[in-house]
């Protein structure tokens, strides 16, 4: 909403929750975990490394998550579960339009994009322009209550208590990180 002597909108956020830090190290891991298990990246390998650093080449291989989303808890726990397992992570900003996001995916041969719920109609229209997309990973930061339900496969970071996340990967290619 936007009081009347406001020049920009407020946000309402809802109440804080916390988090340990050994919760979000193992959701972080099981993020990361779960990418690798799925066959959807992999760690690059140093001398590829080398030279992207270097010699800014291209990357070559199922090595990097691009992250689409604002920045948020979802956000730094892929970031983090992905680095937990070497494998490279580029972000690309909604302020950009989609056609850089396409560029993004393209410039870093990415098979996975994290994005938030929303956004996943536009993202999985670019996955012809986008040969190396294999899949899309949605969070649901901010999503409003009465959004339709995801009707996707899903990886949960599941309850620490529990060792394994139900996944089907030979179902729809989009992927719910259910944060």
């Amino acid at each position: 909403h936007k009081p009347e002597d406001a020049k920009f909108p407020l946000k309402g956020f809802g109440d804080s929750s916390w988090v340990t830090y050994a919760d979000v190290q193992q959701r972080a891991y099981k993020f990361g975990k779960g990418l690798r298990e799925l066959g959807l990246v992999e760690p690059m390998p140093l001398e590829l490394a080398q030279k992207v650093t270097n010699d800014f080449a291209q990357i070559t291989g199922p090595h990097t998550l691009l992250i689409f989303e604002e920045t948020c808890a979802d956000w730094l726990t892929a970031c983090v579960g992905c680095m937990g397992q070497s494998v490279t992570v580029a972000t690309s900003y909604a302020t950009l339009g989609m056609p850089a996001v396409a560029e993004a995916l393209n410039q870093t041969n990415a098979p996975v994009i994290i994005c938030n719920y929303k956004d996943v109609e536009k993202v999985a229209a670019l996955q012809s322009e986008c040969p190396a997309l294999k899949a899309v990973i949605y969070t649901m930061n901010c999503v409003e209550e009465d959004a339709p339900a995801p009707k996707r496969t899903r990886i949960d970071f599941a309850d620490p208590a529990e060792d394994e996340a139900e996944v089907d990967p030979n179902d729809d290619p989009a992927l719910h990180a259910g944060l």
